[in-house]
């Protein structure tokens, strides 16, 4: 059986930082990016199935270890 994996990630539109490049945050567990658009924030990923609705609490804790 072929299973995909889903990841998680948000963009935030106005972030109150700038970054050069992509930070790495290992003890955290997520990655922070610099985009055109603002910060994108990622890091989560699962194997739900084809028919699972995504999980968005995923993507706003991703956000919540940022913040902290």
């Amino acid at each position: 059986m072929l299973e995909s994996e889903r990841g998680y990630n948000t963009t935030i539109a106005a972030p109150q930082i700038a970054l050069n490049r992509t930070m790495i945050f290992a003890e955290r567990n997520f990655v922070a990016a610099p985009l055109s658009i603002g910060l994108r924030i990622g890091g989560a990923a699962e194997f739900g199935g084809l028919r699972a609705s995504p999980n968005f609490a995923r993507s706003k804790g991703l956000v919540e270890l940022a913040k902290a």
